[in-house]
C-alpha cells in the first residue's frame, strides 16, 4: 500500500532552518543534506511503519514515529500515520528538546 507524504508548514519551515544553518558553514553540504533528507521523507510513502515510534510518543493522543536521518542520525522527522497519509509534523535535532503537544 502507498501512502500520501503530507508535510506540515511547521515541518517544512523546520527544514528548511535546519539546512541554513549546515549551510552557514558548508552549502554544498547542506544542499547534499537537505535533498538527501527531502528524498528520505519522499520514501515513507512505501512503508513508514519501517520506523521506530518517537520517544516522545507517550505525551500524544496518537502514535508519534520517528525518521531519523543524516550520518550520525542526528536529525529527526517526527509523524503520524492517518489511514492512507504520512503526516510529517516537525523536524527537529536530537539534541532539541522533546516535541510536546503544545509545540504543535
Amino acid at each position: 500500500m502507498s501512502f500520501n507524504v503530507l508535510v506540515t508548514e511547521r515541518a517544512e519551515r523546520e527544514l528548511n532552518q535546519a539546512a541554513d544553518w549546515i549551510a552557514r558553514d558548508a552549502p554544498d553540504t547542506a544542499n547534499r543534506w537537505f535533498n538527501g533528507f527531502v528524498t528520505s521523507i519522499v520514501s515513507l510513502a512505501d512503508n513508514p511503519q519501517r520506523c521506530g515510534v518517537a520517544r516522545e510518543n507517550h505525551r500524544f493522543p496518537f502514535e508519534l514515529r520517528q525518521l531519523l536521518y543524516g550520518r550520525r542520525r542526528t536529525y529527526r522527522a517526527l509523524f503520524t500515520i492517518r489511514e492512507h497519509d504520512v503526516v510529517v509534523l516537525s523536524i527537529r535535532h536530537s539534541a532539541q528538546r522533546d516535541l510536546t503537544p503544545d509545540d504543535l
